[in-house]
């Protein structure tokens, strides 16, 4: 027998199958939503992740002076190291925070809002992260790190789930993949910024956190033109008026009653804190959810880029490897693209498979060139590092990149939705961490063993995908509620 919020997470779900009979068509008012979203947040989540690797010496041997001229002594290489870490991970911690009251102020304050108010947390984060060099104080940098970390987390629950409300059924996957899309855009950007002859040296190094200012502006122009999430403003502001209006312009047509009923039956379903998601019903789709987007973190994507540097390095020269290293983040971008039409066209599921299956080949190609490199044999075999690389950045660009992040909110109705987004972006954050502390050790450990652990995680990931995850593709919640209960083990 099943929960009252299991029968009411269905009786809606059988109405949005049935009763809404909307254009599926791509308005411009629709386009400009997404593209003030996806430019405006999703691109600065990206260029932070990427923007302090390719100036990382200057950066760490500038944390070196700081300490100097604070603390009177030279750090010892063990501190300086430390600090260095600190400094990046702090992003991640920054997520976790920002993961955590993500799910909160979508309901709260709504998705709209939110993403407006951000732009303040950015405006603060970058002074604090460009004056630090000025005033000799590298915490200024690492306070900079944490709050645009927060930003990050709450965008990455946020911005998803924002542009799947506004999205007609048959184009979530391609208007959602967008986000991931802009920051692979974003993180390519930010290495090209990073290069020494732009803002890669020791006295440009802080003007790379400005750059992020400009879509921070674009949005602070554009986001207000937007409309709020409908749902949001049916289920929470109780505005059913002015969310029928928005969706004529959405959807480009003047029949959306069907659309507003379905959201209204919405209404009665039980809404769902994060506590409530480990609970009956509700535990196996979040745990679904959460578990993909773990798996995606930890099939060793950071680590294939980290191992992509040394290895174009021994192949092309250190000067060459820097330009090989943004001709793997383009091929990424392309593939990225393709995505989108591949996910609308095949469904969720084929490109995830694809994707993990693809990936955990090339990592068993990474494992041999590495350990083969590592005892001396063929030359060839640095070869095989190369081209494996290569793999694994297509295959993870065609599903596991991007599907994860909108996975979630096709598993869970609107009130669900936002509290569902958030431990899936908390996961996000929490694995990014773990890889970003943890790789070096491993690597340290394990050597070139280390890929056998990449490709057992997306061996497990493509069986996940296999035998647990439901299609969503063009399907109400009910049926989707349905796949999952099927293929559930117990």
């Amino acid at each position: 027998m099943r929960s009252k919020s299991a029968t009411s997470y269905s009786s809606y779900s059988d109405l949005t199958s049935s009763s809404i009979g909307r254009s599926e068509s791509l308005t411009p008012r629709l386009l400009f939503a997404v593209a003030s979203v996806a430019v405006g947040s999703s691109f600065q989540l990206g260029f932070h992740i990427g923007c302090i690797n390719a100036p990382s010496k200057v950066i760490s041997k500038w944390i070196n002076e700081s300490h100097v001229h604070n603390f009177g002594r030279e750090p010892s290489a063990l501190v300086n190291d430390a600090l260095w870490s600190v400094t990046v991970s702090l992003f991640a911690v920054g997520g976790i925070l920002g993961a955590l009251i993500s799910g909160w102020l979508a309901d709260s304050v709504g998705r709209k809002k939110t993403l407006l108010a951000l732009n303040g947390v950015v405006g603060v984060a970058t002074a604090a992260m460009v004056t630090a060099k000025y005033v000799r104080f590298y915490p200024l940098l690492m306070l900079g790190r944490l709050l645009i970390g927060i930003h990050a987390g709450v965008v990455a629950a946020v911005v998803p789930l924002y542009i799947v409300e506004l999205s007609p059924r048959s184009r979530r996957g391609a208007l959602a993949s967008v986000h991931q899309l802009m920051i692979t855009v974003a993180i390519l950007v930010s290495q090209v910024f990073g290069l020494p002859q732009l803002f890669g040296s020791e006295s440009r190094w802080p003007f790379i956190f400005v750059v992020p200012m400009i879509p921070a502006l674009f949005q602070l122009v554009t986001l207000p033109f937007c409309p709020e999430s409908p749902k949001f403003k049916v289920l929470v502001e109780k505005k059913d008026d002015a969310a029928e209006k928005d969706l004529r312009l959405l959807r480009g047509e003047d029949d959306v009653l069907g659309e507003i009923d379905a959201i209204l039956a919405e209404a009665s379903a039980e809404k769902v804190g994060v506590c409530a998601l480990f609970q009956g019903f509700y535990r196996w789709p979040t745990l679904l959810a959460a578990t993909l987007m773990a798996a995606q973190q930890l099939s060793g994507i950071n680590a294939v880029v980290f191992y992509s540097t040394r290895i174009f390095e021994e192949t092309l020269g250190e000067a060459n490897a820097i330009y090989a290293t943004l001709a793997v983040g383009g091929v990424n971008v392309v593939l990225t693209t393709v995505s989108i039409f591949l996910i609308d066209r095949f469904g969720r599921r084929p490109p995830l498979l694809f994707g993990f299956a693809g990936m955990a080949l090339s990592s068993f190609g990474m494992l041999g060139s590495s350990l083969a490199t590592t005892y001396g044999q063929a030359h060839w075999c640095i070869y095989l590092g190369v081209g494996s690389i290569v793999v694994f950045v297509i295959c993870f660009a065609i599903g596991p990149g991007s599907i994860p992040f909108f996975y979630v909110t096709e598993l869970f109705g609107t009130k669900q939705r936002a509290s569902a987004s958030a431990v899936v972006a908390l996961t996000n954050w929490v694995f990014a961490f773990v890889v970003g502390v943890g790789f070096l050790p491993l690597q340290n450990l394990f050597h070139g063993y280390v890929f056998f652990i990449f490709a057992y995680i997306c061996t497990f990931g493509f069986v996940l995908g296999f035998v647990y995850l439901p299609e969503t593709k063009n399907r109400s919640l009910k049926d989707v509620e349905q796949d999952m209960e099927r293929r559930k083990p117990c």
